[in-house]
């Protein structure tokens, strides 16, 4: 239940029916901002190394960069940058979006497709955030009185 509302939830969820600890969901919470946090800056650093250094050749560093700064302009978080908390992302909500972003198709002169792809530079950090949301555990024990 608590990986559910970590990887749907858009904000601190509000529990006012169930009597759910509020630390428990500040710590849900909590680990939904930092998988969050993690994801946007890996897309923000590679927003930055697009524009300072060449990541590839220099056609494909454009192709990226461009591709980068209309889709998350489409999406409303290239300027002002989002920051914590996040509110109206969820964790799978981004990983859509990332895996949702356009592919341009071009070509080499060789006539060989290039294969270069916003996804691939970013798939080591969205396995990093995937794999620590996973091992997301709350310790928590309720207290019966008698």
């Amino acid at each position: 239940m608590t990986q559910l509302a970590l990887r749907h939830s858009q904000k601190l969820i509000e529990a006012e029916d169930f009597p759910i600890p509020a630390d428990i969901l500040e710590g849900i919470d909590i680990a939904r901002q930092s998988a969050l946090a993690e994801t946007f800056s890996a897309i923000y650093e590679l927003l930055d190394r697009l524009q300072e250094e060449q990541e590839c050749s220099f056609e494909c560093s454009s192709m990226l960069l461009g591709v980068l700064t209309k889709e998350l302009r489409n999406h409303e978080i290239l300027y002002p940058r989002i920051a914590p908390p996040f509110h109206g992302f969820s964790i799978e909500g981004s990983k859509e979006m990332i895996n949702g972003l356009k592919k341009p198709e071009w070509y080499r002169t060789t006539r060989y497709r290039h294969s270069c792809y916003i996804q691939d530079k970013l798939s080591i950090s969205l396995a990093k955030m995937v794999l620590n949301v996973g091992g997301f555990t709350l310790n928590f024990r309720i207290k019966v009185q008698d």
